[in-house]
């Protein structure tokens, strides 16, 4: 009884059982939003190229580049909410404002375009299949974020599924836009409408796996 608290709480600490760390962080963050992006434009330009005179729209047409900046912050902040969802308990309920806001700021850029388009309207860069482009490439990066949450304690296995396919959507959606015509009505229907497709299916990813994990499994008695 003559330990002090200190050596007690030392002695039951070297008495615990080692374990492998499971994390996940800002590091994983962005490495798979880099990695993600990289995958998705060499498919991307592997499909098509991109919109000729592109680079000059970004100089010439200042809100169009307002709506690429704000793209990349919305989209940086979707994914960096997608992997706090391995992180349980913590408090991301202001992250998640910033992201929602930052969304609604980037998408109705393509709303009020319907009424007051942000450059010259035309077919030029038309992609045949911009639509299904969108979702398929979208898959590698959804595959990806899948395996980085899985390292964390994801407690709701949907709404983290949903989260990742959207945001694993999204880079592709927004690629669209520097590769694809520019039209906003057409970039709101096959260009970011695929992208709530993609998180449906990495919702029911996210199904499968918290049912698999919540199984019992069988125990076999002697």
């Amino acid at each position: 009884m003559n330990q002090t608290r200190n050596d007690v709480i030392n002695q039951l600490v070297e008495d615990l059982p080692t374990g492998n760390i499971r994390w996940v962080g800002t590091t994983q963050t962005i490495v798979w939003l880099i990695l993600g992006t990289i995958m998705t434009v060499v498919l991307t330009i592997m499909a098509g190229p991109l919109r000729p005179g592109v680079g000059e729209q970004l100089v010439s047409e200042p809100r169009f580049l307002l709506e690429t900046i704000l793209g990349v912050v919305a989209i940086t902040s979707a994914g960096v909410v997608a992997i706090k969802t391995a992180v349980p308990a913590g408090n991301h309920a202001k992250l998640v404002v910033f992201t929602v806001i930052a969304m609604i700021l980037w998408l109705s850029n393509y709303v009020i375009g319907l009424y007051f388009p942000t450059m010259e309207l035309g077919m030029l860069g038309k992609r045949a299949h911009c639509l299904w482009e969108t979702i398929l490439f979208a898959l590698p990066t959804m595959a990806m974020g899948f395996w980085i949450v899985k390292r964390g304690y994801v407690l709701n296995w949907p709404l983290a599924g949903f989260a990742i396919g959207l945001v694993a959507g999204f880079i592709p959606g927004y690629l669209m836009q520097l590769a694809c015509m520019y039209d906003a009505r057409h970039i709101l229907t096959a260009h970011i409408a695929p992208v709530f497709v993609v998180g449906i299916l990495g919702a029911l990813v996210g199904v499968s796996i918290q049912y698999w994990s919540n199984r019992p499994r069988r125990v076999d008695t002697i």
